[in-house]
């Protein structure tokens, strides 16, 4: 399998930024978990753990969507992968869920497998990643498939599942492939992307990325307990099942979180402010964003406090203003580009 570790070793993460904003940017996302879902009772699973109305999947799509606990609050980010109605794909950061996947499937007739050590995902973002796949797949396949659509490819020799997604705020794709096949494609993938300046990326550069594009990290903007509407992702709570876990917690009609995800501009992450009369912002996640030119960061504060323009002040005593969120492409168009412009 490819070494992202290598790639933040020996990379340099600014570079690797802006050519993925400009160009190309390759990365392993084998870190993430993967469980297959089969069986009568998958859909049904499904209903359970996360937020979307599961009626409204259909094969061939890809949902993001939350994992919620029972009081309400958020306990992952994850994607669901309809293959039919007895079979699912269903990713999220951590491998480590498994064990709140298998217990939220107590009585029902589904298997569960955990592929992420027999899979591996190498995400291909940037606006001239439709370019390249072009020259692999044509022109027609790369057209039709839209934004949060997947289908099988062969790449290199090797069968993969492709799906117009991604972490990086641009037009990008995910490429689903067995792991040991997987240095084979993306060796494939680096010298085909050569002509349109792909470059090898790290986490770095993936985390820089993502806050520009107001994405959050199941690690920090997630380390506390959440409601959707505190990450800015109640539009993905639409199922009305009794079943999903949260849900009573939602029809009780709690009173609406007093605080919620902000993005900010950071005067410096070292300087101290003396003005202990700023409204105070817990920063959960900082970077130099080579496409802004400054340091940014996302956190949480106050509903009276999230305008832009508003001064507050980090839980180490940094100014930061609050900027647009998200700072990077506010209308989040990139992604839904022409992929062959």
């Amino acid at each position: 399998m490819p070494d992202q570790a290598a790639a933040v070793r020996t990379g340099d993460p600014i570079a690797q930024h802006l050519a993925t904003r400009h160009a190309c940017g390759l990365f392993d996302f084998s870190f993430m978990g993967a469980w297959e879902l089969t069986g009568k009772d998958a859909a049904a699973l499904l209903e359970r753990l996360q937020s979307r109305d599961e009626r409204q999947f259909r094969p061939g799509r890809i949902a993001y969507t939350l994992m919620c606990r029972d009081d309400g609050s958020v306990f992952n980010d994850a994607t669901v992968w309809m293959f039919s109605q007895e079979r699912y794909w269903l990713f999220s950061g951590r491998k480590s869920d498994a064990a709140w996947i298998t217990a939220s499937a107590l009585s029902l007739d589904v298997a569960i497998n955990q592929i992420d050590r027999e899979l591996a995902v190498l995400a291909l973002q940037g606006p001239h990643s439709g370019r390249l796949l072009a020259t692999l797949i044509g022109e027609a396949a790369v057209r039709e498939l839209s934004y949060f659509r997947f289908c099988a490819v062969r790449l290199f020799g090797t069968l993969c599942q492709l799906g117009r997604i991604g972490y990086s705020g641009e037009l990008g794709y995910e490429i689903v492939v067995e792991a040991g096949t997987a240095a084979r494609v993306w060796q494939g993938l680096r010298e085909v992307g050569a002509p349109y300046g792909l470059r090898e990326c790290g986490f770095d550069a993936a985390n820089s990325l993502r806050i520009e594009s107001g994405y959050i990290l199941f690690s920090h903007e997630l380390a506390q307990s959440r409601a959707p509407d505190q990450i800015g992702l109640k539009r993905l709570v639409t199922s009305v099942s009794s079943q999903r876990r949260g849900y009573a917690a939602s029809v009780a009609g709690p009173a609406p979180p007093d605080v919620g995800l902000v993005c900010v501009e950071l005067e410096s992450a070292l300087e101290v402010d003396d003005d202990r009369r700023l409204p105070r912002l817990e920063l959960t996640s900082s970077a130099f964003c080579p496409t802004i030119g400054n340091q940014l960061g996302l956190g949480f504060a106050a509903r009276a406090h999230r305008q832009p323009g508003t001064v507050l002040r980090t839980q180490d005593g940094a100014r930061a203003t609050v900027c647009a969120l998200p700072r990077y492409d506010p209308l989040r168009q990139r992604p839904r580009a022409d992929p062959l412009w």
